[in-house]
């Protein structure tokens, strides 16, 4: 997080509190000071997000060859994992 957006965070959740220490406090001004820390934590959420979703795309990038190559093996049909077996329900 830039520290221009922690700065914008802090600044609406101080707002917001400041407004709720106020006892002379509309219910219009608390919801404006609501929206505005929601409106920020949004903003937040969006830019992890992208992070997020850029970081998963450069490593899937990375481990596309060997996992397509893991795939092909899996589906010849010659998976040793795999065992039968028979149990019965014991009540």
């Amino acid at each position: 997080v830039s520290a221009d957006e922690k700065s914008k965070i802090e600044s609406a959740v101080q707002e917001l509190k400041d407004a709720l220490a106020n006892s002379n406090a509309t219910a219009e001004e608390l919801k404006s000071k609501t929206e505005k820390v929601q409106q920020v934590s949004m903003e937040l959420g969006q830019k992890v997000y992208e992070a997020a979703q850029q970081n998963a795309g450069a490593q899937g990038a990375a481990n596309g060859a060997s996992s397509s190559a893991e795939s092909q093996t899996s589906s010849s049909g010659k998976n040793d994992d795999t065992m039968d077996a028979s149990y019965e329900e014991v009540k």
